[in-house]
């Protein structure tokens, strides 16, 4: 059991650094819809930071860190879990509900799958079920449950435990709520210095904001033109 719970974590933490990595191609320079080339006045400090950051962080990984002993699952037998993806069209999802099918049949439990289809309705459907169907657990995958927080609130208040992954735990959500994944922040540091180091700081490069479209509370996306402001390493 702990080798597919720690291959099924690992594999959570590695896509969302691979997500925010192809969301947002960040550098220092702020460009306009139409980039011109930058001009070459890099800061050699900062791109001998910038290729030591990567550096330190390059390389196969060969040791994680052990997940504690479940103990005497026993009375988990024949229980359910409910598995939201966000979009479960994602092959990345796909993949992960595979995973969780897999670690918690050790346990003689079942996975379910429920389409969030990034919005709101789907969601709330997805917390009815959870609460109509007698399921035991449930994981949520980076999509933000505050755009159903009604249902979410009721799924909470029943005591079952509710994990989210690459995704904070909304204020005030009880103790059997945790989320846990990849440092999203530090994965877009690590994405701009890795183009910092290569181009010796003079690359130029266009940055994907994604918006929601079906509202404010909606978890609908779509591009949109580069931010105006960046938060990368100032080595460009």
């Amino acid at each position: 059991m702990a080798k597919h719970r720690t291959t099924w974590f690992r594999m959570a933490a590695i896509g969302g650094v691979i997500t925010t990595t192809l969301l947002v191609a960040s550098c220092a320079t702020t460009v306009d819809p139409a980039p011109q080339p930058s001009s070459s006045g890099a800061s050699p400090t900062g791109v001998t930071e910038a290729a030591a950051l990567v550096d330190t962080y390059t390389g196969l990984v060969d040791s994680f860190r052990p997940t504690e002993p479940l103990g005497d699952a026993s009375s988990l037998s024949g229980k359910k879990l409910m598995y939201i993806p966000a979009v479960a069209a994602v092959p990345y999802f796909a993949t992960s509900f595979k995973g969780t099918q897999a670690a918690v049949a050790d346990l003689g439990m079942s996975a379910e799958l429920c389409d969030a289809q990034a919005n709101p309705s789907s969601l709330s459907s997805c917390f009815t079920q959870v609460l109509t169907q007698g399921f035991a657990a449930v994981i949520i995958d980076s999509i933000n449950p505050a755009i159903a927080i009604e249902g979410f609130n009721e799924v909470a208040a029943t005591g079952i435990p509710v994990v989210l992954v690459n995704v904070t735990a909304p204020d005030g959500s009880p103790k059997n709520v945790t989320s846990f994944g990849a440092d999203n922040v530090f994965a877009q540091t690590l994405a701009s210095s890795a183009i910092i180091a290569d181009s010796k700081g003079t690359a130029t490069i266009i940055g994907v904001k994604v918006i929601t479209t079906m509202g404010p509370n909606s978890g609908g996306t779509r591009a949109q033109p580069p931010s105006t402001k960046s938060s990368a390493p100032t080595a460009c």
